[in-house]
Parts: C-alpha cells; structure tokens; sequence
C-alpha cells in the first residue's frame, strides 16, 4: 500500500480492505475503481484488463444496503486478469483512481523458482532474474536466515551449503518463497504463511439462537485449539472440529447468541503447517444477533383452584405460565396479569392472563354464595 494516503481520503471516497488470506475488497461510489494510466500490468495491455475489471463493477453493481457502495473481490479479479494470458499473476500492480496501489504479492507470493536461474559453482552464486526490474530486491543469507544482506551478481560466498535466496519489495517484505542452493542443487524452501477465511453459515439470528463457524486454512496446518479461538459479543463456545491433528478446515458452533454483533477471530501465531510457518491473524465479518419476541403464552399448569363461590377472587397459586419465542425457545414466566382481579360472579367462566402484550385464559367454575363447596 502507498504510504501517506490520508484517512479522510480513504474514508471518503474509497475504501480497501486488505485481507492476507487471499481477499481484497475494493469499494467505490463511481463506477471506476482503478486507473489505467498508472496501473502496472508487467507486459500486458493493462488498459484493456483494467478496463475490463472497472466494466465488472458497472455491471455487477452489489449495493451495499447502508453506504450504497459498489463492491468487487480479488477472487473476481484474478480470472479477469488471467483471461489475458498466463503470466505471473503474482507480481501485478494495480492502481485505484485515488492513487492506492494493490500488488498482488499481497494475495500469494511470487514462486521464485520460476522466475530466477540460480546457481552456485565454486562458492560463487549466481542468480538471473528480470524481477528486479519490477523494483525487488534479491536477498541471500548464509546463517540460516539470521542476517539478510542484498545480493549483487556473482557474489563469492565461502560457504560450502546452506546459502538461501528471496524476493523482497523496496520496504523489505518478503514477496516471493525462498530457495535453498547447495552444492547438489536447489531446494524450494516453504516459507509462506498459512493464511485463513473464516465464514459463518448466517449473516443474522435471533437471539439465543447457534451460530455455525467454518476456518478454512490456505493449507493444512496443526496446533489450532478451541482457546484460540476468540469470541467477541457473547455466546458459548462449542469444540472445534477437528479437535487434534492436522486439517485445512476446522469448524465450531456458537450457542446462546447475545443481541448486538458477534464475531470470531484468531490471533496470529497459533498453529502452523508441517514446514513449521506460523498461520497469520484473521476476523469474521459480524453476525448480527436480534432479540427474541414474544409469540404467545400458555398456561402449563392449571391453577391448584378452579371452582370458586361468588364474591372470592381469583388465586393463582400452582398455575404456570410458559411464553413462546420466534427463535422458538419457551420459558416459564412471572410478573403476569390477571383480569378480573376482584370479587368473582357467576358470570365469569374464565381469568384472562396477560403478559408482554399476550393473553391467554383459564377456564373457572363460579357458584352462587349459598352454594357450599367440597373441602
């Protein structure tokens, strides 16, 4: 990302969220969102792919219900690019109209290995790339990684083995894998991080309602625990599945959801793959959670006394009252009213009971006074 870009601007008229775990969202009011007079596309026509990504936007055109904003990913993207050839997607750099630059490397990185000639004969490594006419730098170690120092051609190194070689940008991130040269030849070295989506399977529910989460890993990776898994606005954690060994995908349940926004995440660090790279960070987008609302009551348990003489008022005593929920949860309440709430006539067949606004009646018997009742 191009440093200095003001957050007013950013804010107002574009938005960019950059994920590592292969998403990039591009949010704009206008139709355009890059610039194909500063977008760099390596030797491609870039005009004609930029073009071609700011025409998805005009006919895609997903309303955001809030912002009412235009939104695209770099999952859709990547085919447009593609279509134009197959080249190294990887080293792409496309420019926004406000002057935010995306660089693919950002998605995945640059597979060193096909783009460089590296060899190393009688302590001298050699490396031949064009890449670094793109503004990388080639790096080399002989420490194991400790200390990085620039390479320049033909260096002489004394080393016997053990000498690696990466891809850096002009801010000294790492961009490309890293390869390990020896003596006998070159060995790919795994050092990309395994990266993360996490998805849940609704964007709402109500109250008290199960939430189910799904982690998909960039690849399989060990060490994920239910602990590490951070729940933000309420609920209770289930186990994570699977709960040992290694998996690419994981999934866990939250249940009794808490009214507002809830949401996952996992700290980076946590787990790694089988080359021992630790994962990065990454956060779901927020469930909203809505309160449950009353559907109805019931009367569970008839009062202990039904039959009355007139002139007695209705007791309740024994009687249960259960209220019923759109999420489909019930439970027993208190605090209910109960009309007539004075002397009982003849008349009266049944007690209307009320609460949150629901009603629901008991039948009653009611005698003339002179009628004596059976203890």
């Amino acid at each position: 990302m191009k440093k200095g870009i003001s957050l007013v601007a950013l804010v107002i008229t574009i938005v960019v969220l950059i994920i590592l775990t292969g998403t990039i969202i591009l949010s704009t009011m206008n139709n355009n969102i890059f610039d194909n007079t500063n977008s760099t596309v390596n030797e491609y026509n870039k005009k004609v792919i930029i073009e071609d990504i700011n025409m998805k936007i005009r006919e895609k055109r997903i309303k955001n219900e809030i912002q009412g904003i235009y939104t695209i990913t770099m999952e859709e993207i990547i085919p447009i690019i593609q279509e134009h050839g197959t080249f190294n997607n990887n080293i792409i750099k496309l420019t926004t109209t406000k002057g935010i630059e995306i660089w693919l490397y950002e998605i995945m990185p640059i597979p060193l290995e096909e783009y460089a000639t590296i060899t190393y004969e009688n302590n001298i490594l050699t490396v031949q790339t064009q890449l670094t006419s793109n503004g990388y730098i080639l790096k080399y170690t002989i420490d194991a990684g400790t200390n990085w120092n620039t390479y320049n051609q033909a260096v002489t190194i004394t080393e016997e083995s053990g000498i690696m070689v990466r891809l850096t940008n002009e801010q000294g991130q790492v961009v490309s894998n890293t390869i390990k040269v020896t003596t006998g030849g070159n060995e790919v070295i795994d050092n990309t991080r395994p990266t993360c989506t996490i998805t849940a399977d609704t964007t709402s529910v109500l109250e008290g309602g199960t939430v189910t989460y799904t982690i998909t890993f960039s690849e399989a990776v060990s060490g994920l625990t239910k602990e590490e898994i951070i729940l933000t606005g309420g609920g209770t954690k289930g186990e994570l599945s699977p709960s040992t060994g290694s998996s690419a995908t994981y999934t866990i349940q939250v249940t009794g959801a808490v009214v507002g926004n809830q949401k996952i995440s996992i700290a980076e660090d946590v787990c790694e793959d089988s080359a021992g790279n630790k994962n990065t960070a990454q956060t779901s987008t927020n469930v909203i959670v809505n309160a449950k609302t009353l559907t109805s009551i019931s009367v569970t348990k008839a009062p202990s006394k039904t039959t009355y003489i007139a002139g007695e008022s209705f007791n309740s005593a024994g009687m249960e009252i259960t209220a019923t929920y759109n999420n489909g949860t019930k439970s027993v309440v208190t605090g209910y009213t109960i009309s007539p709430s004075g002397a009982l006539t003849t008349s009266h067949t049944s007690v209307t009971i009320t609460y949150g606004g629901k009603t629901t009646t008991q039948a009653i018997t009611v005698k003339p006074p002179s009628t004596t009742l059976a203890d």
